[in-house]
C-alpha cells in the first residue's frame, strides 16, 4: 500500500489475521496506523462492502492465509485471484479452493477473471513448498560442523518454518536477524501460524553462548537490500556476526527482476570472506509462490470466465 495514498485517503484494510498483522507492522513503521482501519476476515467469509458482496476464497501462496476475492455484483461475479499457486502438498495443508471456484463457475458463472500472471511464461507446474524442506534438511545435515546463515523474505512464514525445522533437527538454535524478520516471527508465533519452541529461539545478543555448529541465523536481505542484515554481514558491518570460512549462507529465494546485480554483489562479498554460498542456481532451496503455465490452465478450466 502506498504511503502517500494512506496519508491522503483513510481506507479500510481487509485481510486474514496474519496478512493484516504483516501490513500493520509496515504501516506502523510509517506511523500511519491511526489512519488505517483493519478488518479481519475468515476463509470463505462473505461481507458487504459498499454495493458489493465480497467473498474471501482461500488460496495457497508464500504468504500464508492469502485469499482470492469474488465480487458478487449486479453484472455478475468478478474473481480476482490474488497471488497464488496450486500446491497439492502445502506446508499448512491449506490448498487453493478450486472446488469453490468451480462452484461459482457452474452456478453463477464468472463474468470476469483477473489472474496472477507473474509466472505465466514459466512452463509446467509450480513446485510444492514442501519440496524445499527436504532440500534444506539435506544441506543442514551436510554442513553439521558449520554455522548456517539463511536469507529469505520475512513474510514467507512457511519458508521460515521449514528453515527452523531443519535447524532444530540438526541441533541448532534459531536466531532471527533483521527488524522485519524479528517482527514477523513474533507475529506468526503469537498467531500460532509459526511453531518454533521458545527454547530454540534465541536473540542475536546471545550468539556468543553457542558454538558455530549450534547456530542457524534467519536473516533479511535476500534481495541484496542496501541496509539489510545480510548485506551488513557481507560487508563486515554486523555487530553480531563476522562471516568466515565456517559459514554456509543459503539464499532461500530467487532474485526479483532488477535485483540481480545487488544480490550478486552480496554473494561476491560473502565468498570473499570465505563463506560457502548456496542459492537456487545450485540447489532447489526455493519454490515460487506463483502459479506457472499449467497451473494457470487448470485455474482457467475450473473458472471458465466469460
Amino acid at each position: 500500500m502506498s504511503q502517500k495514498f494512506v496519508v491522503r485517503i483513510s481506507v479500510p484494510l481487509y485481510g486474514s489475521a496474519l496478512t493484516l498483522g504483516l501490513a500493520r507492522n509496515r504501516i506502523a513503521e510509517a506511523r500511519l496506523t491511526d489512519k488505517t482501519k483493519f478488518i479481519e476476515v475468515s476463509d470463505n467469509e462473505r461481507i458487504k462492502i459498499g454495493p458489493f458482496d465480497v467473498e474471501f476464497i482461500p488460496v495457497t501462496h508464500s504468504v500464508p492465509y492469502a485469499h482470492a476475492i469474488a465480487l458478487h455484483t449486479a453484472q455478475g461475479v468478478i474473481v480476482h485471484s490474488g497471488d497464488f499457486k496450486i500446491d497439492l502438498t502445502p506446508v499448512d495443508h491449506r490448498r487453493t479452493d478450486l472446488a469453490r471456484l468451480g462452484s461459482l463457475s457452474s452456478n453463477e458463472g464468472i463474468r470476469l477473471l483477473l489472474l496472477d500472471s507473474t509466472n505465466a511464461g514459466e512452463k509446467g507446474h509450480a513446485p510444492s513448498e514442501s519440496e524445499v524442506g527436504a532440500v534444506l534438511r539435506a544441506i543442514f545435515n551436510e554442513h553439521r560442523g558449520k554455522r548456517i546463515i539463511t536469507a529469505s523474505f520475512a513474510s514467507h512464514i512457511h519458508r521460515v518454518q521449514q528453515i527452523a525445522d531443519a535447524a532444530i533437527d540438526s541441533g541448532r538454535v534459531v536466531v532471527p536477524l533483521g527488524r522485519s524478520m524479528i517482527n514477523n516471527i513474533r507475529l506468526a508465533r503469537d498467531l500460532k501460524v509459526l511453531m518454533i519452541p521458545e527454547k530454540s529461539l534465541v536473540n542475536a545478543d546471545s550468539l556468543g553462548k553457542y558454538d558455530d555448529e549450534e547456530i542457524c541465523i534467519i536473516s533479511t536481505g535476500s534481495q541484496g537490500e542496501a541496509m539489510s542484515a545480510l548485506t551488513n554481514l557481507a560487508k563486515g558491518d554486523s555487530r553480531y556476526v563476522k562471516v568466515g570460512e565456517t559459514d554456509v549462507v543459503i539464499f532461500s529465494s530467487h532474485a526479483i527482476p532488477g535485483n540481480e546485480g545487488n544480490v550478486n554483489k552480496v554473494i561476491d562479498a560473502l565468498l570473499r570472506r570465505g563463506a560457502t554460498v548456496v542459492h537456487s542456481g545450485i540447489a532447489d532451496v526455493h519454490a515460487t509462490g506463483h502459479a506457472q503455465a499449467e497451473d494457470l490452465k487448470t485455474y482457467l478450466n475450473v473458472t471458465e470466465p466469460q
